[in-house]
């Protein structure tokens, strides 16, 4: 998180904070920005409180393993995203793979390097879609498409935003992943 940081401080000129979940103040609401990173378990009080942030009209921005196998165990977390991991779902370690922007993101694709995929992600249709992605196994040859690797969507009041991309601290190194992360950051 500390390459994450860095780069919202240089080019939004944002103050940044790096706690871990047992350690989130009382409330979130005075934070302008609140991202989630976590690998392992999501403990409950700080899944109410990711929660209640968004809700409440924060600006939540979730990177990788927030949605992954280790969360289907929290009750309202998959849930409150929209989102379903069926028993296809799989991740596949250090692969190159694209990144595909549509009309709502805009640019270009983004060729991620030596890093995490995660396949087979469902999601309910209530969020606005930014990339899909693209991956052909170089092992097995097996093509693989999805309409959705990163997305933003409305809780209440504020607004929820997911970036697959983000297994390794060199992802938030590479300039056109980041300058399309930053966009989350902008938002006021």
């Amino acid at each position: 998180m500390q390459n994450l940081a860095k780069q919202v401080e240089t080019r939004l000129h944002q103050t940044t904070e790096i706690t871990n979940q047992d350690k989130l103040p009382a409330s979130l609401s005075g934070y302008r920005n609140v991202t989630v990173y976590i690998h392992g378990d999501l403990h409950e009080p700080a899944e109410n409180a990711f929660i209640a942030y968004a809700k409440g009209g924060g600006n939540l921005v979730l990177l990788h393993h927030t949605i992954s196998s280790g969360k289907r165990k929290n009750k309202a977390w998959l849930p409150f995203l929209g989102v379903t991991l069926p028993a296809s779902y799989k991740y596949i370690d250090d692969m190159t793979w694209e990144i595909v922007p549509t009309a709502a993101a805009g640019g270009g694709a983004i060729t991620m390097h030596e890093t995490e995929i995660y396949l087979n992600h469902v999601n309910d249709p209530d969020r606005t879609v930014l990339y899909g992605l693209r991956f052909t196994d170089p092992k097995t040859a097996e093509h693989f498409e999805q309409p959705i690797a990163a997305w933003t969507r409305k809780a209440e009041r504020g607004t929820v935003w997911y970036f697959m991309p983000g297994h390794k601290a060199s992802d938030f190194e590479y300039e056109p992943y980041v300058a399309a992360l930053m966009k989350a950051y902008a938002v006021k």
